[in-house]
This record gives structure tokens, sequence and C-alpha cells, in this order.
């Protein structure tokens, strides 16, 4: 009986793991880039856009996107932010063909998009940080083209297997073909 007691309580104060993740399908596929070309139409590289429709080539730093939304391609509703990915192309007999981009199977029939995460910095301070909401016109981004493999911390590729694989996560673009 104590040991059931005492494994149970051991449970209740070992840290937990806190997240966040959601599907989102596509809400546009254009040549812009309002962080790292603001205004240029079109910018130099093509991407996949998800979330809220407020996104547009020129996104006013002072102003949120997220206020000018008036729905959401996530299917956490509340979410009217943008998130965006350079798009991918495979080279095969001379030839480019675009990577489809979909999101976590686990999240349901999605089209098209991608799966948004929120995680915490480090699991071990879980309960003592205090976590708040993005500042108003928060902005960031992720990676450079510049970048060497394995060199963009928080930007990980996973080869998938197929839309069930979750890991491993590497910092190095895959080298190989993904069956998925």
């Amino acid at each position: 009986m104590k040991t059931t007691f005492l494994a149970q309580a051991l449970a209740l104060v070992a840290p937990s793991q806190a997240y966040l993740r959601f599907g989102c399908a596509t809400l546009s596929v254009q040549r812009l880039d309002p962080l790292v070309e603001p205004g240029a139409i079109p910018s130099a590289h093509l991407h996949q856009i998800i979330g809220g429709n407020g996104f547009n080539a020129t996104m006013d730093p002072t102003t949120d996107v997220a206020e000018r939304a008036t729905c959401t391609t996530c299917t956490f509703s509340e979410d009217f932010s943008n998130y965006w990915t350079a798009v991918m192309y495979l080279a095969r007999n001379g030839t480019y063909k675009r990577v489809p981009q979909y999101p976590n199977s686990l999240l349901g029939n999605i089209k098209g998009g991608m799966t948004v995460y929120y995680i915490q910095q480090d699991f071990s301070s879980n309960g003592n940080q205090k976590i708040t909401a993005f500042k108003k016109g928060f902005r960031m981004t992720v990676g450079t083209p510049l970048a060497k493999d394995g060199t963009n911390p928080g930007l990980r590729y996973t080869c998938l297997q197929n839309v069930n694989t979750r890991f491993p996560e590497t910092a190095e673009f895959p080298k190989q073909a993904c069956p998925g």
C-alpha cells in the first residue's frame, strides 16, 4: 500500500512536458516574404503560407497581422497568426516537382499545410517559468539559406517513411529520398 502511494505521489511531482501542437491547412502558395523581403512583389523565393487570412506582401511591423485576420486555416481556431516555409522542389530527369507539405496525420484530415508546435525551451524548468503570449507584432525567422547543414538552431528535419513518422529529427537535410 505504501509503495503504491509513494509511486503515485512521485508521479505527481515529476516534471511534465507541456506543448501546444495543431495543424493548419494551406492558405496560399505565393512568391511573398514580408519579413525577409518586405514589399517585394514577387519575392525571390516561393512560400507555402498557413494561418490567418490577414497575410499580405507588406505587413507593417507596428501592427499585428493577426488582428486583421477574420478566419484561419488552423485547427486551433483562436490562432490568426501566419506561418510560412520555403517551398522545396525535387529534381528528377532535369525537371522540378514541388514537394507537397502536410501536417501530422494525428491531427485529423487536413489538406496540405503544416503542423505548428509551441514547445517549452527546457522541460526541466517546467513550472518555474512564466509562459506568456508573444507581444503584439511579434516576428520571427528560423534558418537561413546561407547556413550549412546543421547550423540552423530550431530547424529540424524528419525523413518521412509515411504520414505517421515522428522521428528521428536531424539538424541536416535528408541526404536520401524519403518514401513519405
